[in-house]
């Protein structure tokens, strides 16, 4: 059961630029017979290595080998002496559990031969032992009733040995079958695959999906791909909006680790902030000197900045276009001089259609027309569709600045939510990218989705749902009121019982006597002599 792994010279690849990169990409491709040599000639790369989401490099290969060399490589991990074999993922999920959940009996086998813990348990509750009991696995329960893992008695493990059996033989409990992945769980994880590859077109096929969500598990997608550091991916990835202060930027930790620093110089230009990881960073060894150099003039930036500028990290580090400060110069400035609000409102609103992020910013920071009204207008401006051009506007960066300055996630939500809807049936893949990434910036500001296609299609909210009953409740009691004439908020109670509501079609029991037969008039018959008469 046990290879022999010797070593064997890595080949050249790109997407093995670094050691962590290299470890993960071996995995994915299969590329076992190279990871004994990666492992050993590399100290500071750790064999329990943990990426974003907390898979290590023995639960990665249960999740993303291929298929064909899964085993080798699971058995090639499992039986190094400083691999940690339980190590679970932030769900609390263990290799041992993960091989039960995709019924595959020989990994099973393999690691509870290298001493895997089937007791322990994952967020959930449940333990591997527990998950032996559903009818999920079948041919994993198949093989350990007919070959019992009779090594564990070897070991000393007779507990183990017990448990093991008394589950397989005893009937699978169908109400304790393990609910199937999320359908953005299952994206994340083929997301993640594509990641370690750098297979740009897996990303990009499983971005686009609908069900893709930017924003599940904290963001998770954004620090996976910083995790692993490629830059197209990255730069793809950003333009659907996902949140970049996630887990106190923790995408851009991640990039700095890796002296990444295009990574690096792209986030801090999107707006990523070092200071919450400040001292985290500073203590990091072996950081590059271009690197350290774009973080020193964050950290000069932040503490230069002013009282008005100091949580628009975003809007800060805008730049202008060419020839943008030059009309800035000569339009606005005498405008802002002049105090001539309706000009500058005018020029405001074209520059947020004609995507001058830059110019909207510097209009909002040196004159006082910033009001709700006004940011919600230029939302309207920068996301509108043109009926005389037929041109839709989707002005990410002018949305991302006129959200930091404060205007109102969900009232700009529920005015964007017509173009989404549309644009989403009949848009391109880039209209849809861009219409996507402007939704999620929204929720990222604290927008909810939901609620904008609710009230878009006219459903009414539980909240407004309860307010129309409290509402119609109050109008009943006012009636009430003006009905009693005595002016008491509720009629006086009789001891009389109420008649029951009459009934038109029901006769009474007191009906009237029938006429005698004398008194009922007989009809004439005209043909009682004869069809001529008399």
């Amino acid at each position: 059961m046990i290879h022999d792994f010797g070593y064997f010279p890595p080949p050249e690849d790109y997407a093995r630029s670094t050691p962590r990169q290299a470890l993960y990409n071996d995995i994915a491709r299969g590329q076992y017979y190279s990871i004994p040599h990666l492992l050993d000639t590399h100290d500071k790369l750790s064999s329990n290595i943990q990426n974003a989401s907390g898979e290590s490099p023995l639960l990665f290969a249960m999740r993303h080998a291929p298929k064909d060399k899964k085993l080798a490589t699971v058995e090639m991990l499992a039986s190094r002496l400083e691999v940690l074999v339980d190590l679970a993922d932030e769900k609390g999920r263990t290799p041992l559990q993960e091989a039960i959940l995709n019924d595959e009996p020989e990994i099973v086998r393999v690691l509870l031969y290298w001493h895997a813990d089937p007791f322990k348990k994952n967020n959930d509750g449940k333990s591997a032992i527990d998950m032996l009991s559903s009818a999920d696995c079948p041919r994993v329960r198949a093989d350990l009733q007919d070959k019992p893992p009779n090594f564990l008695l070897m070991q000393g493990k007779r507990d183990i040995f017990n448990a093991i059996k008394n589950k397989v033989n005893h009937p699978p409990n169908i109400l304790e079958n393990t609910p199937e992945l999320d359908i953005r769980e299952k994206l994340l994880r083929d997301f993640t695959k594509g990641c370690a590859t750098r297979n740009v077109g897996l990303v990009q096929k499983t971005v686009n999906h609908p069900e893709f969500d930017v924003h599940y598990d904290d963001g998770l997608a954004l620090r996976q791909a910083t995790f692993y550091g490629h830059l197209p991916i990255v730069e793809y990835l950003l333009g659907f909006g996902p949140n970049i202060h996630a887990r106190d930027d923790e995408a851009l930790a991640n990039a700095v680790k890796q002296n990444q620093l295009f990574v690096v110089e792209l986030l801090l230009a999107c707006g990523a902030d070092p200071m919450p990881r400040r001292q985290e960073l500073k203590n990091t060894d072996n950081i590059c000197s271009d690197v350290n150099k774009l973080l020193d003039a964050a950290y000069a930036e932040h503490s230069c900045a002013d009282e008005y500028e100091q949580n628009k990290i975003y809007s800060r580090r805008l730049k202008p276009t060419w020839g943008e400060k030059m009309n800035f110069s000569t339009k606005v400035q005498p405008a802002l001089k002049h105090k001539k609000n309706a000009r500058l409102k005018e020029i405001f609103l074209d520059a947020c259609k004609r995507n001058k992020p830059w110019t909207v910013h510097q209009i909002l920071k040196q004159s006082d027309l910033e009001s709700k009204e006004l940011l919600l207008q230029g939302l309207r401006q920068a996301t509108t569709n043109d009926m005389v051009s037929k041109k839709k506007y989707r002005n990410k960066e002018v949305v991302h600045v006129l959200l930091e300055h404060g205007a109102d996630p969900q009232d700009a939500a529920n005015s964007y939510f017509d173009a989404y809807f549309t644009d989403r049936l009949s848009g391109s893949a880039a209209e849809i990218k861009n219409t996507k990434g402007i939704m999620a910036l929204m929720e990222q500001f604290g927008a909810c989705k939901d609620t904008a296609r609710d009230k878009y299609f006219n459903i009414d909210t539980p909240e407004e749902q309860k307010k129309e009953r409290e509402a119609r409740k109050k109008d009943m009691l006012e009636a009430r009121r003006l009905f009693n004439k005595n002016g008491q908020d509720e009629l006086p109670e009789t001891s009389e019982e109420k008649a029951p509501p009459s009934n038109p079609f029901k006769l009474d029991k007191a009906t009237p006597p029938k006429p005698a037969n004398n008194d009922i008039p007989k009809p004439n018959n005209p043909f009682k002599n004869g069809p001529f008469g008399a």
